[in-house]
């Protein structure tokens, strides 16, 4: 288990090396840098003048769902057919447990990139915009941002990792495509299906942390309330902030599982699969 640990935690380095190339600097920057500039941008022309709610909920759209889903689509997704076209995969399957360890030292890595990422992004928002709005439960409101960047970084993590291995082929057409349908469109279905996104579960976690609760009478909301939630009620879960981390952990964990398993059981080539 120590040498299994130890080999994850190399691969784990050299993605983390890999990160701080020029190139991957500039790119890097501007995953983080764009968002971040829309935020601060929208808060200076309205004068800091927009509800709590509806500022809260773009801000985590752009910071917790746009700068950790950029890093994970651009360097967790290809996970496969990067090694597959770098002809490196050869090399990986001879080692000892060669595929494991690569899957889940890059999803680490790329995790964690994914992390940093959105905490700075947060980071420049709250030194910037703080002086632009005087917002009520900020604390409470820049925490729940934090914990989401750190939520949808594990949890999309695991679905692109899943996709990429899936879809090696055309990793990053197939990612977009399945993120808009099911993490989009199907997220804001007021069906059962829509219990099969990790969208349905952050959002529902975010609304509860900050009482913006889908379930409030409406004559006992806000305006801005009544707008997001009481439209389509089955958009947020009814249950628990635990049950809800629950639900999506083993939905995460099958996909996380889906992409190991695949990795090591098919046979991979540079041009054709099983």
């Amino acid at each position: 288990m120590g040498g299994l640990a130890s080999r994850i935690l190399s691969v784990y380095r050299f993605q983390w090396q890999e990160t701080f190339s020029k190139k991957t600097w500039i790119v890097w920057l501007l995953m983080i840098a764009v968002p971040v500039g829309i935020v601060i941008l929208v808060d200076l022309t309205a004068h800091g003048n927009i509800e709590t709610y509806l500022w809260g909920f773009f801000a985590t759209t752009l910071i917790a769902g746009v700068i950790p889903g950029l890093n994970l689509l651009l360097w967790l997704t290809p996970l496969l057919s990067a090694e597959l076209e770098g002809n490196t995969w050869t090399f990986i399957g001879v080692r000892p447990s060669g595929k494991l360890c690569m899957v889940l030292g890059k999803y680490l890595a790329t995790v964690s990139r994914a992390i940093v990422s959105g905490l700075l992004g947060l980071l420049i928002v709250i030194l910037v915009t703080n002086s632009i709005a005087d917002r009520p439960e900020t604390t409470r409101l820049y925490a729940t941002i934090a914990l989401t960047v750190i939520l949808a970084s594990l949890a999309y993590g695991c679905l692109f990792a899943a996709l990429g291995v899936i879809f090696h082929k055309r990793a990053m057409v197939f990612t977009v495509s399945y993120t808009l349908l099911i993490e989009v469109i199907v997220s804001m279905l007021p069906a059962v299906i829509n219990k099969l996104s990790i969208t349905y579960y952050l959002r529902s976690i975010v609304t509860r942390i900050m009482d913006w609760s889908p379930h409030t009478p409406i004559a006992e909301r806000k305006l801005s309330d009544v707008a997001a939630a009481d439209l389509l009620p089955e958009m947020f879960s009814p249950n628990s902030t635990f049950s809800d981390l629950v639900d999506l952990t083993v939905l995460c964990a099958a996909f996380l599982t889906v992409a190991c398993v695949l990795t090591i059981k098919r046979e991979y080539t540079r041009h054709t699969s099983e």
